[in-house]
């Protein structure tokens, strides 16, 4: 936590941001101390309970929604610079049979990769250390070759606005993080039904 222009106003803070840090605490169920000698220093030690990798955790039975298998190869690109996120997708895609992952951790990359490949659903982060996954979405919808793959962002940006907005620009459909693997596999496999019948047709 940082009063913007703090440096400059003169004014002391009113301890807002050790309020904040005391409160996040508590929710995840840790706590915070604070040892203090006067004029000297003050040493505040936050402790949390100790909590297992989620991509090593047994996972949680599904409500009822099964795992659609291709039935041919299924090539999947994801574009996503953090490497939990990645490790979760692969996760889930571990035990499907016929579905190819292939990884970009740059927009520009993804971009490059969707061309050669063009592969059958595209993953979308949106914050990204090139360009923006809004950008690299204008752009696959632009391009010929790109324009008809299905492109479901998967962003932590939870605000009805920015999930219209991307919507009306051709995403497929718009996943918030964390993400909901149940929404997940429906999502996924709704589009792996619509690239039969498009075979089939």
């Amino acid at each position: 936590f940082e009063r913007l222009n703090a440096d400059q106003s003169g004014i002391e803070g009113t301890g807002l941001g050790l309020v904040l840090v005391k409160r996040l605490v508590e929710a995840m169920g840790g706590t915070v101390e604070a040892r203090s000698t006067p004029d000297t220093e003050t040493v505040f030690t936050i402790t949390l309970p100790i909590t297992h990798d989620p991509l090593q955790a047994p996972r949680a039975p599904l409500d009822g929604v099964r795992q659609l298998v291709p039935q041919n190869q299924f090539h999947v690109l994801y574009i996503e610079d953090n490497l939990t996120n990645v490790k979760l997708i692969k996760s889930i895609f571990s035990e499907m049979k016929n579905v190819q992952l292939m990884t970009a951790m740059q927009g520009r990359i993804g971009l490059e990769l969707a061309r050669e490949h063009r592969p059958d659903l595209i993953l979308l982060d949106l914050h990204l250390p090139d360009i923006d996954g809004i950008e690299v979405l204008q752009n696959l919808k632009l391009e010929k070759q790109t324009c008809a793959i299905p492109v479901v962002v998967v962003s932590a940006d939870a605000t009805l606005s920015q999930q219209k907005k991307l919507c009306d620009q051709g995403a497929y459909h718009y996943l918030t993080k964390p993400l909901d693997i149940n929404l997940f596999l429906s999502t996924f496999n709704e589009i792996v039904e619509n690239s039969k019948r498009s075979e089939l047709g």
